[in-house]
């Protein structure tokens, strides 16, 4: 089935995720630090399969709408509900944390930083949420990931893109003082607008918090919280499907991931039935949980 995600420029028609993209998936983001380029050269492979669009594209996509396309992705393939546990004071609670809602949530805040204009004289400065190209590399000032271009209007009108951050700091360097404090200010509005988010406060929690920030290592948490079936339970679930179902390894890849979780629930419930000792819950994929502390994310 095909499903459409909205992002800031442009709608995409997108396939469900198949189970062979979803084990890389899993396996780009599995340890406590991910290879960062391993990761990004991943999701950028699985989008261009699930929608006919090269892998640069997304990795010169804004990391807002990457985010919005992932959240699409895990809620048009599992659900959009991701079940986690908040931990306070050695108490825990139980949380179905609506991703619909992160996806809402997302849309009305950074809606209007899809892309800004900042003048001067004959010169307009686009000022844009970075991609995740540039964003893979360091740059002097966090504000010069944000400076997408200029247009020239005279003698011709042209835009140059900057495509690194060493040509986004040589552009921003060429600049009068009033319009280098506009793109300060406009980068301190961006922040001041993100880290105010908290998506946990639709349900009432205001003592903990959990954000989205225009970074790597916000995006690669955000995917371990999604996806979070461990490489063991996935693997011990293939091979109970191919031992115990008799479904080929190939046939189960190909599926879409909610296939494959109908099929390891059916067969955990036929076991279940005709074992005298039933089996053990960790041997099938889990209710999808993360722990959050009481640190912000």
């Amino acid at each position: 089935m095909k499903f459409v995600s909205e992002l800031s420029k442009e709608s995409l028609i997108c396939t469900e995720l198949k189970v062979r993209d979803y084990k890389e998936l899993l396996k780009c983001a599995f340890g406590d630090e991910p290879n960062k380029i391993i990761f990004v050269e991943t999701i950028c492979e699985i989008f261009s399969k699930i929608s006919n669009k090269e892998p640069e594209y997304f990795k010169k996509l804004n990391v807002i709408d990457l985010f919005c396309l992932l959240l699409d992705v895990r809620i048009n393939s599992q659900g959009d509900v991701c079940k986690v546990v908040i931990t306070k004071e050695d108490k825990q609670m139980n949380l179905e944390l609506r991703l619909d809602y992160i996806r809402d949530d997302m849309k009305a805040a950074f809606g209007s930083f899809s892309g800004s204009i900042i003048k001067q004289n004959n010169i307009d400065i686009l000022f844009e949420c970075p991609s995740i190209e540039r964003l893979m590399h360091e740059a002097d000032e966090e504000y010069l990931y944000f400076i997408k271009g200029a247009t020239i209007k005279s003698p011709s009108e042209r835009f140059i893109e900057t495509k690194t951050n060493e040509e986004a700091s040589l552009l921003f360097e060429r600049l009068a003082p009033k319009v280098s404090l506009q793109i300060i200010e406009k980068f301190e509005q961006f922040v001041q607008q993100a880290t105010s988010i908290n998506f946990l406060s639709r349900y009432g929690i205001t003592n903990q918090k959990l954000s989205f920030l225009p970074s790597l290592d916000s995006l690669i948490w955000f995917t371990k919280l999604m996806f979070n079936e461990s490489l063991e339970t996935f693997y011990d679930n293939m091979f109970y499907l191919s031992h115990s179902a008799h479904m080929s390894s190939e046939y189960i890849e190909n599926c879409i991931v909610g296939e494959y979780t109908y099929f390891v629930n059916c067969l955990q419930r036929t076991l279940a039935v005709n074992s005298p000792n039933p089996t053990p819950d960790d041997e099938f994929i889990s209710d999808e949980e993360a722990g959050l502390s009481e640190e912000q994310i």
